[in-house]
């Protein structure tokens, strides 16, 4: 039997959507009869084909009036819409929109034509027509939470692995220029120099389009003689990520836009501190000076300054990772979210 809602994953790169997902469908799957269509997320879930979707779609469940097609990109939405006016599945839309600024007019088109959207932030409901619930991004707090003892962690991680240094600091996501990645090796030629014992590690894919802008930042790092203390290990397994985290004394995220962001809260919640630039949901994640610092975008200058402070007091990451551990408690969990969205679910169920 075809589930009562199809998550969408129509992206074989592992992006920010891919990591809600794997937060969250855990946890949908205790609430709600739930399928995916697309690529796996590998957590067991139940894959559903289109041609199962063709075959099953135009009869909704035996208790309900119709199914629920969750779409987080554009293609995802456009698909729905084309099941459920050209195809007459028994389907309604929901769209998850993340992008603080506005839409194109094709999107705009086509969340008019979507039967409700799940906002991340207030300021993004705003902007947005249909406007079901405003719901944050979560954190699996049972995947990404604190070491007992942080005290000398990338010593370990990296005694084991054949790695240099005795403090670390991180970047994550695609290397790319919207993520920042420019702004971060500009800074790291400029401040890792004066402290030979920290390493910086640059963790993220890089698409055939950014081949050449990578390049040319090696070769930054190369000019500047700390090439052997900038590790690129490339996409880094999702369920290898808690222990990296946990192992650095601080996790950057300077990118010139994000729509929500995820990397610093999961930093957060493995016990280490953040530098984030003010984009996306950053802003709302940080205890200024006790669990991270926000900075404007683009602000190389404001980078550089913080990150010297910072590594000038190595007690600092152990007095912040203790904050840190405070806070990831109080942080909007990935089943708190779960529950939210089932909620606007069985909103539109009982319409």
């Amino acid at each position: 039997m075809l589930p009562d809602v199809i998550l969408n994953n129509l992206n074989t790169n592992f992006t920010g959507v891919t990591a809600t997902l794997v937060n969250l469908y855990p946890f949908q799957r205790k609430l709600v009869s739930v399928g995916l269509y697309g690529s796996s997320i590998h957590c067991n879930e139940r894959k559903v084909s289109l041609s199962e979707i063709l075959r099953c779609g135009r009869t909704p469940p035996p208790d309900l009036p119709f199914r629920i097609w969750h779409a987080r990109r554009t293609n995802e939405l456009w698909m729905g819409i084309l099941l459920r006016d050209l195809y007459r599945m028994k389907i309604k839309i929901v769209y998850t929109s993340t992008k603080k600024g506005h839409h194109s007019f094709p999107l705009r088109f086509m969340i008019k034509k979507s039967d409700g959207v799940i906002a991340n932030t207030e300021y993004t409901a705003r902007l947005r027509p249909k406007v079901l619930a405003v719901i944050a991004h979560g954190i699996d707090l049972n995947r990404f939470y604190p070491p007992p003892n942080q005290k000398g962690m990338w010593e370990s991680y990296a005694r084991k692995r054949g790695l240099p240094g005795k403090r670390a600091i991180g970047q994550f996501g695609n290397i790319r220029p919207e993520k920042g990645s420019d702004l971060f090796v500009k800074v790291l030629c400029k401040v890792l120099p004066d402290f030979p014992d920290t390493v910086a590690v640059i963790a993220g894919r890089t698409s055939w389009r950014d081949r050449s802008y990578r390049r040319q930042l090696q070769k930054e790092t190369i000019q500047a003689g700390i090439a052997k203390r900038v590790l690129w290990p490339g996409e880094i397994p999702y369920h290898e990520l808690p222990e990296l985290y946990q192992a650095l004394d601080l996790c950057i995220a300077c990118p010139r836009y994000e729509g929500f962001g995820l990397t610093p809260a999961e930093a957060l919640s493995c016990g280490t501190p953040i530098l984030v630039s003010d984009t996306g949901a950053f802003s709302s994640m940080v205890k200024e000076g006790k669990t991270g610092w926000v900075i404007p975008c683009n602000d190389s200058k404001g980078l550089e300054k913080q990150l010297r402070a910072f590594l000038e007091i190595p007690a600092a990451a152990e007095k912040m990772s203790e904050d840190c551990k405070k806070q990831s408690s109080q942080f909007f969990s990935a089943e708190k979210e779960a529950q939210e969205i089932v909620k606007v679910y069985q909103r539109l169920w009982n319409e």
